[in-house]
């Protein structure tokens, strides 16, 4: 086990509040941040490589991309909620992905690829954890970026 150490005063607020507003049992699950600040500083370090290579294998049944033909009011709200997703996507790091009506595989290219894998190496451990806990929540890498980017809420 490490030391709880964070790199920011207000993360440190957040952690530390965390754990005063537990009880006579300490609630995990109400404690996402000191989840996050464990991650970075127990797994991610040790397995960096691995997650990284999922992260990028995620991309090929990430949910943005996945649409159903019908009824068309479900499409049209999968569209108009997801699209902005894949634009901001191609628009910020020029990957495009397809959309895909079946359960087939989205076809993911290697520059895709190497661009998201170039994009998580350049992050920070604490990065990566918040990244790989949005995308595991939303079941998307492309939103996952999304929120990091400050596009989604």
């Amino acid at each position: 086990r490490s030391t709880l150490c964070v790199p920011s005063k207000a993360l440190a607020a957040a952690v530390a509040g965390e754990w005063a507003a537990q009880g006579a049992f300490v609630l995990r699950e109400s404690m996402p941040l000191t989840l996050l600040a464990s991650q970075a500083i127990d797994l991610i370090p040790n397995q960096r490589p691995k997650i990284l290579e999922d992260s990028v294998r995620f991309l090929s049944s990430d949910t943005a991309c996945y649409r159903v033909v019908s009824p068309a009011s479900l499409r049209a709200r999968q569209d108009a909620h997801l699209s902005p997703a894949l634009a901001h996507l191609e628009s910020k790091y020029s990957m495009r992905l397809p959309i895909v009506e079946d359960l087939a595989a989205v076809a993911v290219s290697e520059k895709a690829a190497t661009t998201l894998r170039a994009l998580l190496e350049g992050m920070d451990d604490y990065e990566i954890a918040a990244f790989q806990y949005a995308a595991s929540a939303g079941k998307s890498v492309v939103l996952a970026l999304g929120v990091r980017d400050g596009m989604l809420d």
